[in-house]
């Protein structure tokens, strides 16, 4: 609850000039249909961009406005707002390029998931409340991982 308080507290009014208004209907529209705010969607776009940026270590143009276009410039699959997963061994394997985690209240990594295939598998893990990994993986490789989330929790196996 403290945090959520924080995290209000922090939020402010804020005008971006040169917005595509054409972009903006389609982010107002999404937000409606979502029922979120667009502050919520456009500040979740922002941490989403920045962990591309930070992920991919390339340069996105900024005229690249559509999220397939980034995601075929940084090579990751998305999965996106969910309110609890379990990733386990299965899932990763599966995967055909690393995962981009993105809004996800609660992220749980199965007892199964190694080192190497967390290390391969997983790009990012961007603004998630708890994601809670299993003894055997290193914290310090999940924190890298990481941005904008909530709690990393270790879990006794």
């Amino acid at each position: 609850m403290v945090e959520e308080a924080r995290r209000e507290e922090d939020k402010r009014a804020i005008t971006i000039k040169g917005v595509d208004s054409e972009l903006y209907d389609k982010i107002s529209e999404l937000a409606r249909l979502k029922g979120r705010t667009i502050g919520d969607i456009v500040s979740q776009a922002f941490k989403l961009y920045l962990s591309l940026l930070e992920a991919g270590g390339k340069v996105i143009s900024f005229t690249e406005s559509v999220l397939s276009g980034i995601k075929k410039k940084v090579n990751v699959q998305l999965i996106k707002d969910i309110e609890k997963l379990e990733v386990d061994r299965a899932l990763l394997e599966e995967a055909e390029s690393p995962l981009l985690f993105v809004g996800i209240k609660e992220l749980v990594f199965s007892d199964d998931v190694t080192q190497e295939l967390f290390d391969e598998k997983v790009g990012n893990i961007v603004d998630c409340r708890l994601v809670e990994i299993p003894r055997s993986l290193s914290k310090l490789k999940a924190l890298k991982k990481c941005r904008f989330i909530g709690e990393l929790r270790t879990r006794a196996s």
